[in-house]
């Protein structure tokens, strides 16, 4: 499997080291963003609290330059000789649509033009995260590292996309699939083959039990754990997959609603009842209606509601 993804994880011991890399988006490209004193001691303050959680050490660091470009994966080398976590977050390809270095400026239809930014600007996170790939690879790391690629959101809504013949229109800050369900790859040689794929539901409080495992690391004691390992999965077992994902949404900015949601592979029901089969249904656009509701679906509605009865 043939990975070029944003977050770095090394497995050489169950400490690994924390690297830091925050990225800003301006109009000369891409750079490393220059944080201020009081910033660096909270994300001091930060990576100090999750090592206390976690066991884990942290180090944080702020990135290198070459021409006043962040050159990604430039500092692994200073710790390729001990265990080390990266964790490289993008800006890209997020708003306002630019020219990413390299690529020629355009003067079409406002549209058109936002397309073809957006490809480009996806183009350019493949290329900056590869340097990361390709330095592992230079320096021999690949053998024993672990590389997670995933996204945090869907994408804007303004931006039209083809997924098997179909165009999907983003849906940034809803909580339809176009604007929740996001890629996940990883590549851990010798371990993951290559080409495998799954269809087990993950939400994000499960990558701390799943890495937790993973190194060997405690959980933190007297803490609820939301979250459920899918590390036996990664290594071919069966393994526990959750059953349900729940979302609580309340945006306080733009004007984005709240939203209140448990789903399993196929069903989702939202807290004002609506209920939805979405994976017949991706858009959200055909209530099930109490009247006309089946056994087996009465049975998934009960259960997701006892979800959210749960949370509350």
């Amino acid at each position: 499997m043939s990975l070029r993804p944003p977050l770095r994880l090394n497995w050489v011991a169950r400490r690994p080291h924390i690297l830091f890399e925050s990225m800003a988006c301006s109009s000369g490209g891409l750079k490393v963003k220059q944080l201020s004193p009081q910033q660096r001691e909270l994300v001091s303050s930060l990576a100090k609290r999750l090592g206390a959680i976690t066991g884990i050490k942290a180090v944080v660091l702020g990135g290198s330059h070459a021409r006043g470009r962040a050159q990604p994966g430039s500092d692994i080398d200073l710790y390729r000789s001990e265990p080390f976590f990266v964790y490289y977050p993008l800006v890209l390809p997020h708003d306002p649509w630019i020219e990413p270095p390299g690529y020629q400026r355009g003067s079409g239809p406002e549209n058109e033009e936002r397309q073809r930014k957006f490809a480009a600007m996806v183009a350019y996170v493949d290329k900056m995260v590869g340097r990361v790939n390709d330095q592992l690879n230079r320096l021999g790391l690949s053998e024993k590292t672990m590389v997670i690629f995933t996204g945090d959101n869907g994408t804007n809504r303004e931006l039209i996309s083809n997924l098997k013949g179909q165009v999907v229109r983003g849906d940034k800050g809803h909580p339809t699939d176009a604007g929740t369900h996001v890629p996940l790859v990883i590549k851990w040689k010798d371990v993951i083959p290559a080409g495998t794929t799954r269809d087990d539901l993950i939400d994000f409080t499960d990558f701390l039990p799943t890495l937790s495992a993973i190194t060997n690391a405690m959980l933190p004691s007297g803490v609820v754990i939301d979250g459920k390992s899918f590390a036996p999965q990664l290594r071919g077992q069966k393994g526990s997959p959750r059953e349900w994902v729940f979302c609580h949404y309340d945006p306080k900015w733009a004007d984005f609603k709240f939203s209140r949601h448990a789903q399993d592979k196929r069903y989702k029901l939202y807290h004002d009842g609506s209920f939805f089969d979405y994976r017949h249904d991706p858009l959200e656009k055909s209530l099930i209606a109490k009247r006309s509701i089946t056994s087996e679906q009465l049975k998934a509605r009960d259960k997701l509601q006892h979800v959210l009865d749960s949370l509350k």
